[in-house]
């Protein structure tokens, strides 16, 4: 624990967690929801450490001014050498040096863990985001449209474009998402549905090859995904055969697609977009409309397909590297 006495003394202490009480998830989801309309970003923040290499790095910091949460600071290292880490602070609070403090205890246990790099993740929405990172000396790499899905109907009523809105300079171009009706998937031959224990080792091996992951490592996401009661994991079947899958991270106020793929030799079939609308149409039907994904910005095939199936690019995440000595 850490403390430290502001200007205008009240005490501000910092926390850290490897795993949050339930308590403290409401509380960060409050923060997130307070900070992305007041900067007008999507910001998420991951609320487990379960696919961390380190079990036991501290994958949140959290800021605390008596019992109000005013920061958080998310570790996400599911490799052993970069760390990606996403920050907000209540907008009240900022200039009071709190990112620092919790980037520095963040920076010391990754320095623990050897960790030779760190990946800053910030929303292009946010205002000054550029002069931040040139502070950080951060380098930037690559970045991720962050799309929400629409309902087709009511997006075209609102004439939505998806065009991501104007900003000052970025590495990133502004992608206009196409809003198309999502039809029903009517070929018999192909099922979406939850994945079982089972279905592990296929799903694995389609999803380590489709993103050229380790075997071993791609087993433990997928079995540490089936087990997660806040994960959703579906596989789709063709003819009798796993042929693909996804799992959906899933809380009250977001529902967000990760680690879709189909295999290699089933692609180009139409497969990926009826999981898609399949997992849709499953998460809607519990009342589930805040669907979310992300795709690297020059991945044009994925792009296309998640347009396709009606989701819109709000704003992207860049990735800016930094060495950690």
């Amino acid at each position: 624990m850490i403390t430290h006495r502001k200007a205008r003394k009240s005490a501000m202490e910092l926390q850290k967690r490897t795993v949050l009480s339930e308590a403290e998830k409401n509380q960060i989801d409050d923060l997130v929801k307070l900070c992305n309309r007041y900067d007008t970003t999507y910001t998420d923040i991951y609320l487990s450490n379960q696919f961390n290499y380190h079990a036991d790095l501290p994958a949140f910091f959290l800021a605390y001014e008596g019992e109000r949460l005013v920061g958080i600071l998310n570790i996400y290292a599911d490799e052993a050498d970069d760390a990606e880490i996403k920050a907000l602070i209540c907008p009240e609070n900022r200039r009071q040096g709190i990112f620092r403090l919790l980037l520095q205890a963040a920076w010391t246990e990754l320095k623990k863990k050897e960790y030779s790099s760190i990946l800053y993740v910030v929303d292009r929405n946010f205002s000054g985001y550029e002069n931040l990172m040139s502070a950080l000396g951060g380098t930037y790499t690559e970045a991720e449209y962050y799309m929400v899905w629409q309902d087709p109907a009511q997006a075209a009523l609102a004439g939505s474009t998806g065009k991501i809105p104007e900003m000052a300079k970025s590495p990133v171009q502004d992608r206009p998402a196409a809003v198309k009706k999502v039809p029903a998937e009517a070929d018999s031959s192909r099922e979406v549905r939850p994945a079982t224990e089972d279905d592990i080792p296929v799903s694995a091996q389609i999803a380590a090859e489709a993103f050229d992951e380790d075997i071993a490592i791609q087993l433990k996401y997928e079995t540490e995904s089936l087990h997660d009661p806040e994960i959703y994991k579906f596989v789709i079947e063709q003819n009798g055969q796993i042929a693909g899958g996804c799992s959906v991270g899933v809380r009250p106020e977001l529902n967000y697609i990760f680690g879709l793929c189909v295999a290699k030799a089933r692609q180009h079939q139409g497969l990926g977009k009826a999981l898609l609308n399949g997992v849709i149409a499953r998460l809607r039907a519990e009342g589930r409309e805040n669907i979310a994904l992300s795709v690297v910005t020059d991945n044009e095939n994925a792009l296309k397909l998640y347009q396709n199936c009606g989701f819109v690019a709000k704003t992207a995440n860049l990735y800016y590297k930094k060495a950690i000595d």
